[in-house]
């Protein structure tokens, strides 16, 4: 009893100042009444015991459980698991970002972008992985690629979440991991007992082990050299950077002195710096800062500091007098000058501080010129790339071929027991302690047959033993849907923890009542600093504020038509993403030319229900569209229908259901499904009907949860892939004051536009581009300004799509612009392998290059495009 006083005394001291007016009895659970209550007594609160049973599924039975075992382990247990960097406020933070090449760490296993590559070097070797994986964004395959990678390199991992469909898309696409369990096959259930079956049951063959030392040697050998290639490539990136900034700050300069004198620096740059006195305009800067204030008030020997700058005034104005629009500095050192330096001494400044940058602009342009071209480094790490394709898929067969039965040196007798003993479950504690103590043992052995697992949060205890830092690598997939409780056991299970979501989708229910919540608080005796570990609060939310924890966002998405990806993309991501969505593979509707949000207008009576409501008018309608989509046009797509409410989907289902043998055949080949926004996580289709199911005169309470529930909208479009085709009132919608139903309605204004740069370069954006780009044209070439590739916009492209041929022409070293998500260019190796992939051949042009010879800059790129000087 002693163990819940203290809590048992909060909940009577609570309930007695919350519920006083309800008392009947004084509440002392010292003291507990033993009589029965009346029949005829009034209703309150009296102070009596109730004995009620409860009940409790299996799998918070062994969550507690496993919970308050691990309550009692000791600091140096845990501090070896990822639970110590989780939550301890002493954790480090992850190493710097240039320490992790992702280029030396990941094979090739899948396509992958470069921010992917981040990722999945992440979870190779960072203590914590915070990977926010938007729709569409590939977060699915970088998990398999580095359940792959994790077994080339001899590590572990187990991957759990909350549903079976995170786990399905992660399977699915690799055969390395071992699922425990699926809700698709209830039969299925794969526990460490069935792994020791399986490996004594295959014999081990010494040979695959010498097979799998080459290869491992090989693959190891290949990395470490794409990984030289690539720090090459970000020394190059480095000083890209840097040039680029200096550039800015000339451009600056320069304007503001073109500004302030009526001259064209820009155009004299070059003599400008030729034979600039830079000693000569310290001197006077110095005496002018000295003398700042006092000028009508000089001492003897202020103007004796005059008389002794006149050697240095004399260089300066010489070398103004190259720009007769300039003011001329008075050759006298009396008070002409000290007037002439008091009233353009900022501009002098500015002169001095432009060659200065211009100066550290050619030093870094040296630099550069000592490094291999960057035509040079992508083209070596692509061809170690494409090795190491090969070797990949080599070494993959020789891993799995030497991970198969039990090597020589282990004891198949005892290993045999760790088997029975985990069939047998605890008998006592002497029992479970031994049993501990043989899995312990053994684990690594399990794991080295079968590395890579995968099971949900809650089946965890059920499938798979509780041992400290079992796994190399623990990952919690859609952990903005996880709660923190059910994820300590799979921390503690592993000694580097990951998790990957999305806090602008769905967010896990939480069903414990604020009442009881402050409770709790106010029992264990949180802090306000440790508001991040209350039970409200997501598994990611608690990772992501993590000291150690190592954050990536995969920008680039590929799922949906550029117009349902930018209505997420403007709502809910800032305008982060990147939409690489190749448009010529979607499957579009017969009459449809391009994907997008469609709209039919239905202002149908909407009908409250209990949790809920429905619109029979948009449900005949979905059902027309559907007909007229399956059966008239026998669109061969995949179709889906989506809507808030369950009561509403429950009723297109039933509808659904009472179609003809031709219709239903149809509804069956397109995977037709119906479900709300929560059934429809983690599913795609290319086609979706969204049945708004409002209007006026709704329900207030549907009208609330429509309100506050902006992320549902973000899942429900992103589920499609072609076409959202949204059935509702769009009159309500375009003046509802709710900002994603709005936004909703005016699908239009969330395409891509066509860029056009604005400015004194335009249709470029920075003079080296305009300059290349007049160039080219005066040659007899079309070349298009900022044109999009992918999600990415290009310098300049030259296009010839009945040839076939696409070029793209990068200036580097004069980027006046930042990258479309906001971010700075520093991935150009990857972006432009990338575009080698798609057919594109990238020339790349230092801004010095062009100054210095720009006849031999043109003459790459009539190369390039295979041109005899002809017009395109």
């Amino acid at each position: 009893m002693s163990e819940y006083a203290s809590g048992l005394d909060l909940l009577v001291q609570q309930l007695t100042i919350f519920f006083s007016k309800d008392l009947r009895e004084r509440l002392d659970y010292r003291d507990i009444a033993r009589d029965s209550l009346e029949e005829s007594c009034a209703c309150g609160l009296y102070n009596r015991c109730v004995l009620m049973l409860a009940n409790r599924t299996r799998y918070c039975k062994t969550l507690c459980n496993e919970l308050q075992e691990i309550e009692q382990m000791p600091d140096e247990v845990l501090d070896g698991t990822s639970l110590a960097p989780v939550f301890r406020k002493d954790s480090s933070s992850p190493e710097a970002e240039a320490a992790l090449v992702h280029e030396a760490l990941v094979p090739e296993i899948f396509p992958l972008n470069a921010e992917q590559r981040y990722a999945t070097a992440s979870l190779l070797r960072s203590p914590i992985s915070v990977i926010t994986g938007p729709p569409g964004t590939g977060k699915s395959q970088v998990i398999s690629t580095a359940a792959c990678a994790l077994r080339l390199d001899d590590q572990s991992m187990l991957f759990a979440s909350r549903n079976h469909k995170a786990i399905d898309a992660v399977v699915t696409r690799s055969e390395f991991i071992r699922r425990c369990n699926s809700k698709d096959d209830p039969n299925l259930r794969y526990t460490f007992q069935d792994a020791v079956s399986d490996l004594l049951a295959v014999p081990h063959s010494e040979s695959a082990d010498a097979d799998w030392q080459r290869a491992e040697n090989g693959l190891s050998e290949l990395l470490r050299q794409r990984g030289e290639a690539a720090v090459q490539a970000a020394e190059y990136g480095r000083l890209k950077e840097e040039l680029e900034a200096t550039a800015v700050l000339v451009l600056s300069l320069k304007q503001q002195l073109s500004m302030s004198w009526d001259t064209d620096f820009d155009e004299e740059s070059d003599r400008f710096l030729a034979g600039f006195p830079e000693r000569a305009f310290r001197k006077i800067l110095n005496g002018w800062q000295q003398l700042a204030g006092r000028q009508q008030n000089l001492s003897l020997w202020d103007r004796v500091r005059c008389v002794l700058l006149g050697p240095a005034i004399l260089q300066v104005r010489s070398f103004l007098q190259q720009w007769p629009d300039c003011p001329q500095m008075p050759l006298s050192c009396g008070t002409g000058f000290l007037d002439y330096v008091f009233r353009y001494g900022p501009q002098l400044r500015n002169l001095n501080e432009l060659w200065q940058q211009a100066s550290h602009g050619r030093a870094l342009e040296e630099q550069i010129r000592q490094l291999p071209s960057f035509e040079q480094l992508t083209g070596r790490m692509a061809e170690l790339t494409d090795h190491l394709k090969k070797l990949t898929s080599a070494a993959t067969e020789s891993d799995v071929a030497r991970r198969a039965g039990l090597k020589n040196d282990v004891d198949r007798r005892e290993f045999s027991s760790v088997r029975s003993a985990l069939k047998a479950g605890p008998v006592n504690a002497a029992w479970k302690r031994d049993t501990d103590g043989l899995v312990h043992k053994y684990v690594p052995v399990i794991l080295q047959g079968i590395p890579c697992w995968a099971v949900t949060n809650l089946s965890a205890g059920s499938h798979i033993p509780l041992q400290a830092g079992m796994f190399d690598l623990v990952v919690v997939d859609e952990a903005s849907q996880s709660d923190i409780p059910s994820a300590i056991p799979l921390l503690f299970r592993a000694r580097r923890a990951a998790v990957v979501g999305d806090p602008q989708q769905l967010s896990h229910i939480v069903t414990l009542k604020e009442f009881r919540h402050r409770m709790m608080i106010e029992q264990v005796g949180l802090t306000a600093e440790d508001a991040r570990f209350l039970y409200s609060n997501s598994l990611y939310s608690l990772v992501a504020g993590s000291q150690a924890a190592r954050p990536v966002f995969l920008a680039a998405t590929y799922r949906s038509a550029p117009g349902i990806a930018g209505y997420s993309n403007a709502l809910w991501y800032e305008g982060r993403l990147r939409v690489g969505t190749d448009t010529d593979k979607l499957r579009l509707p017969p009459g449809r030319k391009e994907g997008g949000i469609y709209w039919t207008d239905v202002q149908g009576e909407i009908v409250s229900d209990i949790h809920g409501c429905y619109c029979q008018d948009e449900i005949g309608e979905i059902v027309r569209l559907l007909r007229v989509l399956l059966v008239d046009n026998s669109y061969k797509g995949t179709v889906g229908i989506v809507t808030p409410f369950r009561k509403q989907a429950n009723r297109i289902q039933d509808a659904l259901e009472k179609a003809d043998t031709n219709f239903y055949q149809a509804l069956q080949g397109a995977l037709c499904h119906v479900d709300t926004v929560h059934g429809f996580q983690g599913g795609e289709r290319d086609v979706m009907f969204f049945s708004l199911c409002a209007g006026p005169g709704m329900p207030r309470g549907s009208l609330n949860f429509l309100t506050n529930s902006g992320k549902l909208f973000n899942v429900a479009a992103s589920r499609a892939r072609a076409v959202l085709h949204v059935v509702g009132n769009r009159t309500w919608a375009r003046q509802c004051g709710i900002r994603h139903v709005q936004q909703l309605a005016a699908p239009g204004q969330h395409c891509q536009p066509e860029y056009e740069a604005k400015g004194p370069w335009a249709p470029c954006e920075s003079p080296w581009e305009l300059r290349l780009y007049k160039a080219l044209r005066e040659s007899g070439l079309d070349p298009r300004p900022q044109f999009w590739v992918g999600g990415r916009r290009l310098d300049l492209a030259l296009v010839d799509a009945d040839r076939k041929k696409y070029v793209d022409i990068e200036v580097d070293g004069e980027s006046y612009h930042r990258r479309e998500d906001g971010k700075r260019k520093t991935d150009d190796a990857w972006r432009d392998m990338e575009l080698t992939a798609k057919g594109w051949t990238v020339r790349r042009f230092w801004v010095y290059e062009l100054r210095d010879n720009m006849s031999l800059c043109l003459e790459k790129i009539r190369e390039a495009w295979g041109d005899n000087g002809s017009e395109q």
